[in-house]
C-alpha cells in the first residue's frame, strides 16, 4: 500500500512522468505541480521521477511534509530553507564549504544559495521535490504579507535555468492556485486523479493483475467488478486486491471471479479502520480548532446519510439525505453535499 519509489513499479501515469523528466532535462529546467485527492499516487510520480532522474547531471531533493513544516509560516521557512541548503551541502562535496545563511521570516536567501552552488556546478542542475505542500500554515499560502513574499521567492527560484521545483499536495493546492497562482503561473499543473473506465482501462487492468500475475488469474468480470467497488482508487484497489489475494492463498484457489471480489468487498467494509476513509472527510479543510472538528464531524453525519438513502432506495436524493435523523442538527446539509461533489468524493 505504500508509494512506489522506481519507474519500474509504476502502473499508469507514464505519459505524465516522460512530460515532467523531459521538461527537467531541457536547457530550461522546468517545474510543476501535482495535486489531487489524497492516495491516488501524487507520491509515487514523484519518487518515480526522482528515480528515472538519478543518473542525470542533477541535484535531486526529495522532502515530505514533516521534513521542513513547522507550527507557524516563521519556523516553516526557517527550517525548510535550512534543510535544503544542508541537504545540497551533503549531496555534493565541492558545496560542503557553503556557509548556510539564516532565515527569518522569508526563504529569499535560500536564492543566494543556490546561484552561488550553481556557479560552482556550473554543468548541473538542482531540483527540489516539496511533498505535502499544502500542510504549509495558512499564512504561507494565503494572499498577505508573508504568503506574497514567499510565493515570490518561489517565482525567482524557478526562473533560474538551472532550478525546478515540484510540489506534491493534496486538496488544498487549488486553495494555493486560487490565492498565489499568478506566481506560478510558468509552472506546469499535473491534476492525478482515479483510474476510469474509459480512458485508463489498460493501465488499470495493469494495477489489478500485474503484482500477482504469475499467481492469480483475474476474470475479465472480476476485473470490472475490482473497479465498481473502487471507483478506479488506486488505494483501495490495492486494499481490495490484497484482501483478494490472502482469501486466494487460504482457500488455495488461484481463479478470481466476481463472487470471491465481492467476498473480500465484505471483508473490507466490515475489518477497515476508519483512518482509511477518514480524507474523505479531513481533507480540504482550511478552519482550525474546534471549527475544524465541527466542519469534520458535520462531514460524516452527511455521509452516513448518503449512505442511508443508498441501503434504503439505491439513490441518495438530496430531499432523502436531509430528512435523514442523523443530519437533522445539520443546517448545510445541500451545500455539504455540492461541496463533496465538488471535490469528487460523491458524484
Amino acid at each position: 500500500l505504500e508509494p512506489v519509489t522506481s519507474e519500474r513499479d509504476l502502473v499508469g501515469r507514464r505519459d505524465v512522468l516522460t512530460r515532467m523528466a523531459a521538461s527537467i532535462l531541457s536547457p530550461t529546467v522546468g517545474s510543476w505541480i501535482i495535486h489531487g485527492q489524497k492516495r491516488v499516487g501524487k507520491t509515487s510520480i514523484a519518487k518515480a521521477l526522482v528515480s528515472r532522474l538519478q543518473n542525470q547531471p542533477c541535484l535531486l531533493l526529495y522532502l515530505e511534509g514533516g521534513d521542513y513544516v513547522q507550527p507557524g509560516a516563521e519556523g516553516t521557512v526557517a527550517r525548510l530553507g535550512s534543510r535544503v541548503c544542508n541537504e545540497l551541502r551533503n549531496r555534493d562535496a565541492r558545496l560542503a564549504h557553503l556557509e548556510v545563511p539564516s532565515f527569518t521570516n522569508a526563504i529569499t536567501p535560500l536564492i543566494d544559495f543556490l546561484d552561488k552552488s550553481l556557479s560552482i556546478i556550473q554543468d548541473g542542475r538542482i531540483l527540489l521535490v516539496l511533498d505535502e505542500f499544502d500542510e504549509l500554515p495558512l499564512e504561507l499560502y494565503t494572499r498577505g504579507p508573508v504568503g506574497d513574499a514567499f510565493f515570490l521567492s518561489l517565482r525567482a527560484m524557478s526562473s533560474r535555468a538551472n532550478v525546478g521545483c515540484v510540489i506534491i499536495g493534496g486538496e488544498k493546492i487549488a486553495h494555493i492556485l486560487d490565492s498565489q497562482g499568478d506566481q506560478l503561473n510558468k509552472w506546469g499543473v499535473i491534476p492525478v486523479d482515479y483510474f476510469s473506465r474509459d480512458r485508463d482501462w489498460g493501465d488499470y487492468r495493469e494495477l489489478v493483475t500485474r503484482p500477482a500475475g504469475a499467481v492469480l488469474d483475474f476474470e475479465d468480470e472480476a476485473l470490472v467488478t475490482v473497479h465498481e467497488a473502487t471507483a478506479g482508487n488506486p488505494y483501495f484497489t490495492k486494499l481490495l486486491c490484497r484482501q483478494v489475494f490472502q482469501s486466494a492463498v487460504e482457500r488455495r484457489d488461484c481463479h478470481v471471479t466476481s463472487k470471491e471480489i465481492e467476498e473480500a468487498v465484505g471483508v473490507l467494509v466490515r475489518d477497515a479502520g476508519r483512518n482509511t476513509f477518514q480524507h474523505f472527510w479531513e481533507d480540504g479543510i482550511f478552519e482550525s480548532g474546534p471549527r475544524a472538528a465541527e466542519k469534520s464531524i458535520r462531514r460524516r453525519k452527511v455521509l452516513i446519510a448518503v449512505a442511508g438513502g443508498l441501503r434504503v432506495r439505491g439513490v441518495a436524493e438530496i430531499d432523502l439525505v436531509a430528512g435523514d435523523p442523523v443530519v437533522r442538527d445539520v443546517a448545510s446539509v445541500e451545500t455539504d453535499l455540492r461541496e463533496f461533489a465538488s471535490r469528487s468524493v460523491l458524484v
